[in-house]
């Protein structure tokens, strides 16, 4: 017979694995009944062409989403490592918890804790790369908790495969390794520790060749072009972001029992550490652009360890968690059904996109599709139709993986459909077969041009309006065919770009000298250009150069400089 112990044990264990199950059907099932969205289909471009990296991102998303593909089709298969891993989580979670003398209660408390947390519940389904960050910040965690107790090689192996997990999972899974070595600075004198860095760094080292292959694409991006500049409202929007990222009665709790309860150890120390330090450090990005809200949802790994054991220490905590938080994980449900079914006059990423893409694939037949700076539509149309589809990124937009990718090359002198946004070119309107109306303009013999490359040893501190500019330009064809250049039945030429606040402000043409017809297939041709500097109010201007190829944008052909323009 089993003892009264025993028994207990085996009542709580059989809760804990009932309440995993539960959480892990009702994922699987949001999965199917969902919707894939704009940033998943994405993702599942990055995972049908595996890489060592990305340009937006590290590769541990693609690697679940291939994985979870290989199992199952559709939603389902995308979404399925997502929702295996958070179950795996929560079981780290808890077993970082270490409750002495755990109870039914104790468990169900633990789950209503997690289940209350917002951007956690989304990302146990929606296969973003958030959900391998949250895996692995609760694994790291461990790791590091284990190598406090006992530095052994175990330890040593653990902390190295979870800090390489971090880095391939998300770019600010490097500020949590960070943060903890801060939270504990001895822990530097430790070899095992630099041991479990360098192996860390081996394990990261392709992903970093691949960055120094691809010129560093990743940095360039999150480092220059993502600043948008100082804004109040970024400042003002980030505190009520939050409250929406980790719910309000979860954040209101855990800020109450950090100020009523400190650090018992160096371990609580460092959890302590991450969510401030999380906190803080994307507070002051928003000083120079928009943050995310959910770009801060890794201190929920530490914050619910900390108000799972800081509440077991207040009675009034443990009511508060029963009759507040398990109430607001009503509202969380409401408003995953509502992701599932489409009955509210919102509109969501996730309802509609669907239909509109099979539409659409359905109206432009065999023809590939391409779209107008944008990642997520050509990755909706190729998702939803299996057709091939590309973007061409302008100025205006940004860059992203499709100007890795060698899918606009592949369609040269094809005939193609040109979806774009742009209100000078709006296309021809057609109703698709759903209803929708849709604006494009068919291309014959489309001929691409965003990755040819402008360079210029000429640097300018001023220009003067009106002035007269010849600069040297080194014009480099990547593509197996001629581009042909200021042709009249192909009006493709190089343009001098002035930008002011993100803006392109003035597009100016260049003359040629000599006046080449073409650029040749794989090859550099050296020309001089030659433009005026156009009347724009005196000021701090971004100067560059582009191709522009009516009707598609001016697009990433050169580097930027900074240059003031006087009268």
């Amino acid at each position: 017979m089993l003892s009264k112990a025993g028994t207990k044990a085996q009542s709580f264990n059989t809760v804990f694995l009932l309440l995993l199950l539960t959480w892990g059907c009702l994922n699987g099932l949001q999965s199917i009944l969902t919707e894939i969205g704009e940033d998943e289909a994405y993702y599942w471009m990055y995972a049908r062409f595996l890489d060592w990296g990305y340009f937006d991102h590290p590769p541990m998303i693609a690697l679940f989403i291939k994985t979870g593909m290989a199992i199952f089709k559709g939603s389902l298969g995308i979404r399925l490592v997502t929702i295996l891993s958070q179950l795996l989580c929560l079981w780290v979670i808890w077993r970082i918890i270490d409750e002495p003398s755990p109870t039914v209660k104790k468990v169900t408390t633990f789950f209503i804790i997690a289940a209350s947390v917002v951007m956690f519940q989304v990302f146990g389904f929606i296969a973003t790369p958030d959900s391998p960050l949250l895996l692995f910040t609760a694994l790291f965690l461990a790791a590091y908790q284990r190598f406090l107790k006992e530095e052994n090689s175990l330890s040593v192996i653990l902390l190295s495969l979870t800090m390489a997990g971090l880095m391939y999972s998300k770019y600010h899974g490097a500020l949590i390794i960070l943060l903890i070595m801060a939270s504990h600075p001895r822990v530097l004198l430790s070899p095992r520790f630099w041991l479990s860095g360098i192996l860390a760094i081996a394990l990261y080292t392709p992903h970093i060749l691949w960055q120094i292959q691809h010129e560093f694409p990743t940095l360039q991006y999150h480092l220059v072009f993502r600043s948008g500049g100082f804004k109040v409202k970024n400042i003002l929007n980030y505190f009520p972001s939050q409250l929406a990222n980790f719910s309000p009665f979860f954040l209101f709790l855990f800020i109450f029992l950090a100020v009523k309860f400190k650090a018992k150890d160096v371990f609580e120390r460092g959890l302590f550490f991450v969510i401030w330090g999380l906190l803080i450090v994307f507070l002051f990005s928003a000083f120079r652009g928009h943050v995310e809200p959910h770009w801060t949802i890794a201190a929920c790994i530490p914050m619910i360890i900390l108000v799972y054991r800081k509440s077991q220490l207040h009675t009034g905590s443990i009511k508060y968690i029963h009759r507040v938080l398990l109430p607001s994980i009503g509202l969380l449900l409401f408003a995953r059904i509502a992701l599932a079914i489409d009955f509210l006059p919102v509109e969501t990423d996730f309802h509609g996109p669907e239909a509109h893409f099979k539409a659409l694939g359905e109206a432009t037949g065999d023809l590939p599709v391409i779209f107008e700076s944008t990642y997520q539509s050509p990755s909706l149309f190729t998702y939803n139709t299996g057709k091939p589809s590309t973007t061409v990124n302008g100025l205006a937009y940004r860059k992203n993986q499709y100007d890795l990718w060698p899918f606009e090359a592949s369609m040269a002198h094809q005939t193609i459909v040109f979806v774009p946004n742009n209100p000078v070119y709006t296309g021809t309107p057609h109703t698709l077969p759903n209803g929708d109306i849709e604006n494009w303009i068919v291309i014959d013999s489309f001929i691409p041009v965003q990755k040819i490359e402008l360079k210029t040893d000429s640097t300018f501190e001023t220009l003067t309006i009106g002035q007269t500019v010849s600069i040297p330009v080194m014009i480099s064809n990547p593509y197996a065919i001629d581009i042909p250049l200021n042709q009249a039945d192909r009006p493709i030429s190089i343009h001098t770009i002035l930008i002011a606040n993100g803006k392109i402000v003035a597009s100016v043409p260049m003359q040629l000298n000599p006046n080449v017809p073409l650029i040749p297939k794989d090859q550099t041709i050296a020309v001089t250009g030659e433009f005026v500097v156009p009347e724009l109010p005196p000021g701090i201007y971004a100067f560059g150069m582009s191709v522009k190829a009516i009707p598609f944008p001016e697009t990433f052909n050169s580097l930027f400089s900074t240059v003031e323009i006087v009268n």
